[in-house]
Order: structure tokens, then C-alpha cells, then sequence
């Protein structure tokens, strides 16, 4: 996996430049309705464009922790925290180091529910800026940059631009430009595996 040094403000700094747009100080901290906007803008159109594909890069395995607080639903015994950065799944279930069938678990708001000890789960996250691989940083920015012309430059035209440039022309229906290239070279990629069978020993706990 690759690691870079971006983060959400240099992604909206890059993007400013491209549209000849001011620099901003920050929109994980914003000061101002500027900032604000530039934040809003950011996430809504981050969680639009992992949603409308099923990008590998995005895929994540984690080790789930039990919820003491939580009172397991009504034929399991234990309640787990759902991850936090979990935008769709969970797609696959191992519990006590095997695959687990749909009856054997519970999803319910941010709880899995099961008697297993152990559980972990394949899941599509909102991943970290600085681990979103080259191919999704170029679509991001031109496609944040069709959503920044208008309130930074009122400039629908520019906007148009932008946005053919990251989805290609209407006709294509947001499947052309670079989303298509994105995609062609996200389903070359084979999804990240990071679990840990017996457990995760950064968050797994033993009952």
C-alpha cells in the first residue's frame, strides 16, 4: 500500500490552484463559512464517489471489539462496536477464526451481534487521504474542482469543464473520463487483507 504525505487540506489546495481559487488554512479545522463550504463539499462528494463504485482500494478487514455497554440482541451473546469508518457491509463475517453464516450473526445501527468470542469483518471504509492511490486522487480533485468553481469563482463553464473532465461527457453518465479509467485500474488491484485470524493485537480483546 502506498503512503503519501496529502491530507484534506492539500487535496483542497491543489484543487484551488487548479481553479485559480485562494488558499485555505484548513477544513478539518475550519474557521470561516469558506472553509466550511470547502468542507462540506469535500465529504459529501468523497462518500458520493466511493458509493458509486466498489473500489478495492477501499475494502478493509478489522478485528471488532466488544460492547459492554450493549446488550445483545435476543439469541446472542455478545454485542461488537461496528467500526466507525464503515460506509457499507459488512460483506464477510469470520467468527472464532471461521466464515460465518448470515443466521449466525446480527447487524443492527452500529452493532454486530453474535456469540462468537471473536469477530472480524470485511467492510468498505472511508480510507485516510493518505492512503488513497494515485488513480483516485486525479479523479477526486478535477471532480472537486467542478463543485469549487461555482461557489469559489462563479463560473459554471469552468464547473462543465471539470466535470466532463472526471466523468467524461453526460452521455456517459459518470462512467467516462477519469471515473472510467479509475475504475479499470482499481478492478486490476486485489483487495488489501489485513486480517488477523487470531485476533487483531492492536484492538482484539479477550472475554
Amino acid at each position: 500500500m502506498t503512503v503519501t504525505n496529502l491530507d484534506e487540506n492539500k487535496i483542497c489546495n491543489i484543487t484551488q490552484s487548479r481553479i485559480g481559487g485562494a488558499q485555505i488554512n484548513s477544513i478539518t479545522n475550519p474557521q470561516d463559512d469558506r472553509e466550511a463550504t470547502c468542507a462540506n463539499l469535500f465529504y459529501t462528494l468523497l462518500d458520493t464517489l466511493l458509493a458509486e463504485h466498489d473500489w478495492n482500494f477501499a475494502l478493509w478487514e478489522k478485528s471488532l471489539t466488544r460492547d459492554m455497554d450493549v446488550e445483545a440482541l435476543r439469541g446472542f451473546d455478545r454485542a461488537f462496536r461496528l467500526p466507525g469508518d464503515l460506509i457499507a457491509g459488512p460483506f464477510d463475517v469470520d467468527g472464532d477464526g471461521r466464515s460465518a453464516s448470515k443466521g449466525d450473526y446480527a447487524v443492527l445501527g452500529a452493532h454486530l451481534h453474535a456469540s462468537y468470542k471473536t469477530v472480524s469483518i470485511l467492510y468498505r471504509r472511508r480510507p485516510p487521504v493518505t492512503v488513497w492511490p494515485p488513480f483516485f486522487v486525479s479523479l477526486f480533485i478535477a471532480a472537486y474542482a467542478g463543485q469549487l468553481c461555482i461557489p469559489e469563482r462563479d463560473n459554471v463553464k469552468m464547473a462543465d469543464m471539470f466535470a466532463e473532465e472526471a466523468f467524461g461527457p453526460p452521455q456517459m453518465q459518470r462512467r467516462g473520463g477519469l471515473m472510467a479509467a479509475a475504475m479499470k485500474i482499481d478492478a486490476q488491484s486485489k483487495p488489501t487483507k489485513t486480517i488477523f485470524k487470531n485476533g487483531d493485537p492492536f484492538t482484539g480483546t479477550r472475554y
